[in-house]
């Protein structure tokens, strides 16, 4: 596999999660927000095709999403659609500004936004944390 930086990826994975290990909703609310989310992701972002959506609760926190996507951009070069998610994702309107501000970090940011929402929706108490960076889990 070319591993240089501008090598193409066959696939991503966006993990979605309501709430922490201390703090989420009950199982059977959490699935339907999550299914919701997979069904507005679906139509929200048109250039991401989803090949893969799991959920499951079978680790340490709340139960969660993981989305597989193939990004889908159109090309006047070469063939017409191809699986490179910068293009893909400016097709949808997201523009890198600087290296705080990707493309990528905006649609992550649109994704929390909808899945914020859609709590919202289900009068569920949302509270904003601040990002920080954590290691994985084991």
């Amino acid at each position: 596999m070319n591993k240089t930086k501008n090598a193409i990826k066959p696939c991503y994975e966006i993990i979605m999660q309501i709430g922490n290990l201390e703090n989420h909703p009950n199982d059977e609310l959490s699935q339907v927000i999550l299914e919701d989310f997979y069904l507005q992701f679906k139509s929200v972002f048109p250039k991401l095709e989803v090949i893969g959506a799991y959920i499951h609760n079978d680790e340490d926190g709340s139960m969660h999403m993981h989305i597989d996507y193939i990004p889908v951009a159109d090309s006047t070069r070469g063939m017409k659609k191809q699986p490179l998610i910068n293009s893909a994702l400016e097709q949808m309107g997201y523009k890198s500004e600087s290296i705080n501000n990707t493309a990528q970090m905006q649609f992550q940011e649109d994704c929390r936004i909808l899945l914020r929402n859609l709590c919202i929706d289900y009068d569920l108490e949302v509270e904003e944390s601040k990002a920080d960076h954590r290691e994985h889990m084991e």
